[in-house]
This record gives structure tokens, sequence and C-alpha cells, in this order.
């Protein structure tokens, strides 16, 4: 080591990191100007920046869905990992410590271009090496005679597979009532599986041999009617299927097949039995929400299980009958615990401007939604109704940019800091009322606004709130989810049809609706 880097108190710092001990003098000393004037150094041809910085307890490196360009090293303090979900639960990834194995954090969005899997925050004073997207290419493939530092590359990389195996498995939804060491272990155990396109990945009939998670690819899900195959569903990136393996229903239902280069991991069954072992409880957790999901791709759950399919009606209200006097909405709210109604009035209207088709899903024979999320977001059942796993959802606008009939939308709902009841309405789903509906009240009451009105307190409508404000609300922290009619899946009855007071709103089908046109003719 030349003189000045052996004096020089900040290289010998830096040296201490494992990722860093065997980093070349020349990208040493680049990497000490950087920090020390914040700029550009000589030669030109670098062009990359770092930095080191303290930061206090509180401070947040990585926000959960957002993009990230900076790769960190902890050089001192505590870093913690938590995933925001529903309801306003947090779950706890684990904890970086500096000095201490892996610590550092980033690689995974950078190499993946992917919006962040956790929230990252210091847990107390940190001091951290933070380097630019351009910076971390440099170390990580520099590794010719006067390579970076072949470490880096290669420790870099490790923690990349490891950490986004991890978060692949943790997106599953079947996998959620595992603890982070139970991920953990699946993750070592996993099995990666690369299928061609055209190549049958899953055949129907067939027992259930376990759980697959999508890495890249599509696969698609055949159904077969009649001695005849149909287009089902697309499951892209983070998508998963094969939960029927962990319960009494193990005979896959349709046919997967990659549409095109698909690589997977699959979770044998037996692998499960290894994991969770002799443990009871874990062990009936896991089926018991294998045997949810199941169930909600069978249409045995929500609406579907007291009604057929509405996989082509359409919600009409009629513009003569219709007071405007919001009832639909305020019930569409009262029926949802993020207090985020589904339902919104705005939508085509029809020729003989008699009647409006409102946003409220199709579930498409070939839902554009499903092939656009890259994240495992949307599912889909057996009997065709589309369903969002909004713990997975990230809020990226794709299925909302992709619904050809404008149905998805994206709204602002309670994050991590926040309770199960929201405060605001979904952008243009309209206002809502601020009456006694909160825990106290029942669920009649909550889910009939006319009579909440009446017997419940006063039903006062409050203003609503811009996008903006609803991000800002104090003490708590929002994110965006894409959101669409669900038919008030859990209720016995569509709340908005039931609770119209001028019976203005109905489900028709389009032959039903064309007819009604002809006739009007």
């Amino acid at each position: 080591m030349p003189d000045d880097l052996a004096n020089d108190p900040l290289a010998k710092d830096l040296r201490r990191q494992p990722l860093l001990e065997n980093l070349s003098d020349r990208y040493m000393k680049y990497l000490v100007k950087a920090i020390r004037t914040g700029a550009y150094p000589e030669p030109p041809t670098q062009q990359w920046l770092a930095s080191v910085q303290d930061v206090a307890a509180g401070h947040v490196f990585v926000q959960q869905g957002a993009f990230s360009t900076d790769f960190f090293v902890l050089l001192r303090g505590v870093v913690r990992a938590t995933r925001a979900q529903e309801r306003g639960r947090s779950l706890k990834l684990g904890e970086i410590r500096g000095r201490d194995g892996w610590n550092w954090f980033g690689e995974v969005a950078i190499l993946s271009s992917r919006p962040a899997f956790a929230t990252l925050k210091a847990v107390d004073p940190c001091r951290v090496l933070q380097i630019d997207r351009e910076g971390f290419t440099r170390l990580s493939r520099d590794r010719g005679l006067e390579a970076a530092n072949p470490k880096f590359g290669s420790l870099t990389e490790e923690s990349f597979r490891r950490r986004s195996t991890e978060e692949l498995l943790r997106g599953a939804p079947v996998l959620e009532p595992l603890d982070q060491e139970e991920i953990e272990a699946l993750a070592a155990k996993a099995e990666p599986r690369t299928y061609k396109e055209g190549e049958t990945v899953a055949q129907a009939g067939v027992a259930a041999d376990g759980v697959y998670v999508v890495q890249g690819g599509i696969v698609k899900v055949v159904l077969e009617k009649d001695g005849r195959q149909r287009f089902h569903a697309a499951l892209g990136p983070a998508s998963s299927f094969g939960e029927r393996a962990l319960t009494q229903e193990g005979k896959w239902p349709a046919t997967y097949v990659a549409m095109t280069r698909v690589d997977v991991l699959k979770l044998p069954r037996e692998l499960f039995q290894e994991v969770y072992g002799g443990n009871e409880r874990t062990r009936k957790n896991l089926e018991d929400t294998a045997t949810v999901l199941v169930d909600r791709e069978e249409g045995r759950l929500g609406a579907s299980a007291r009604h057929t399919v509405k996989a082509a009606d359409v919600l009409v209200i009629d513009l003569h009958r219709c007071t405007r006097c919001n009832a639909c909405v305020e019930a569409c709210v009262s029926v949802h615990e993020d207090r985020v109604p589904r339902l919104s009035k705005r939508g085509m209207v029809t020729e003989d401007r008699t009647s409006v088709l409102t946003s409220a899903c199709y579930h498409c024979q070939s839902p554009d939604c499903m092939v656009s999320c890259n994240f495992g977001a949307i599912r889909r059942s057996l009997n065709g109704e589309i369903d969002f796993v909004y713990d997975a959802c990230t809020g990226c606008t794709q299925c909302e940019l992709s619904c050809p009939y404008g149905v998805i939308r994206m709204a602002w709902v309670a994050g991590e800091a926040a309770g199960a009841e929201g405060r605001e309405g979904a952008e243009g789903g309209g206002g809502r009322a601020e009456g006694e509906s909160g825990p106290r009240a029942s669920r009649l009451l909550r889910s009939l606004p006319i009579l909440r009105g009446i017997f419940g307190g006063s039903a006062r409508r409050a203003p609503e709130q811009s996008a903006e404000a609803a991000k800002t609300t104090e003490g708590e922290t929002r994110r965006k989810k894409a959101i669409k009619c669900d038919f008030c899946a859990g209720m016995p009855f569509e709340a908005c049809v039931y609770n119209c007071p001028c019976s203005a709103i109905r489900r028709v089908s389009p032959e039903e609706l064309e007819f009604e046109a002809a006739g009007a003719t």
C-alpha cells in the first residue's frame, strides 16, 4: 500500500470492511478522493460518486416500494428491515449490523431493477458508506489485471442470490405464516428449475408435488372444458402456484405451460416437512393458509360461493333513477376495512344516455392486468374472478395502465404505522360518510348506510382529500395499491346494489344490456 494510503485514517477504516479489504490501490485512491470532495475525481472515465454519512436513529435508507440506485456498506450501527402488510401490520425481516457478517445492502435493488421489498431504517445512530449505481457496477465487475476487488463481486453476487430468493419466497401468500429463519431454511434448499417455451410445468389431474414460485418468464394456465382447452391465466415473476400440494386436494386443477423461457423455484412437499419438522403450530398454520388459497381458487370463498360467476357481467347505473345520493359509494366504503371504496361512478355512458357502465371489473378472459404484473400481486380463481394480493402490490401502476376498461385505479391506503381504518377515499371514488361506523358499530349498520343514518348517528360527509394530503396524514404512513371491485367478497350481497334506495344500480349481462338498448331504439 502506498504511504499516502497507509497513513490515511479513512483508507484504513475502509480496508477493515470485508468487501473492501482487497480493494486495489487505484480504486481506493479514487474512493477516498470521491468521499472527501463529494465530486467526480480524476480520471474522468470513472465518473462515480461515494460518500460517508452519519445518520440519526430512525433515518430511512430505503422505503418499501420505492426504486433505489444506491449501495450501502454499514460501517457502524444497526439497520432493521421491515415489511408493511395489510391492516397496518409490520413484519420484521431481520437486522444488519456494522462489521458483522454481510454488513451491506442495496445490491438486490440495483441488480434486479425492482422496487424495494422492505423498508430499511436505522435503529440507532449509524455511519454508512454510500456508493452510487455506477460505482457499484465498476467495483463488482472490474476483474482484470487492475481489478477493483474480485471479492467485492463474488460477495455481492452471493448476497444477491440469497436475499432475492428469500424476498421471492416471502412474497408468496402461502408462506406468510413462516418466520424469517424458516424462510431462510426453505431458500437454502429450494430447487431452481428452468423450462423452455412450450414445455409443461405441471399437468392437470396429476398429484401436485410442491409449491412453485416464478422467478422469471410467464407461465400460462390452461383449463380443459368440454374437451377443449382454453387460456385461463398468466403467471408472471413473483407469482406462486401449487398451494394445494399442502392440502388434501392434492391434484393439479389445470395444466401449467411455459409461455416463454421460465425460471422457477420449486419447494417440494417433503421440504416443508423437513422445515417445520415436529412444529405442529407451523404445520397447521401452513395448511390453513394453503386451504384458504385453494378455497379462493376453487370459488368457495366470498361472493362467488353464493352466486354464479359474474365474469362477464356489467354494473350499470340508471341515470334516470339515480338521485346522486352517494349511498352506493358509502356502502362500498362501509364493507371494506381499509375504508377505500372499490366502486367508481365514473364510466362509459350508453349511446341513449340513459345508463352509465361503472368501473367494475369485467374479469376478462385474457386479463392484460395479470400479464403486466411483475410482482405476483394478481391471481385468478378457477371460476374466472380476478383477485389482488395486496401485500404483494408495489403500486407500480402497470395493471392500471394495461386495463383496457379503466377499471383498476390506485389508492392511498394506511401503511406501516397506521391502523386498519383509513380516512380517505380512492381517487375518483367519490365521497364517503363519517357516521358511527367505527369498531363499535355493528357489521349490519356498517353495511347499511341508510339505516346507519337513522339508528347509528349522523351521516356527515367529509370533504375529499387530495392524494398528496393522504400521504402526509399526521401519525400515519401511506402507500399506494391497486384497487377494483371485489363483489363485496365475504358479504351475502353486493353493498352498492343492496343499499341503493332508488334501485338505480344493478348487474346485467352484456347480452341483456344490448337487448335492452335494441328494444329502446
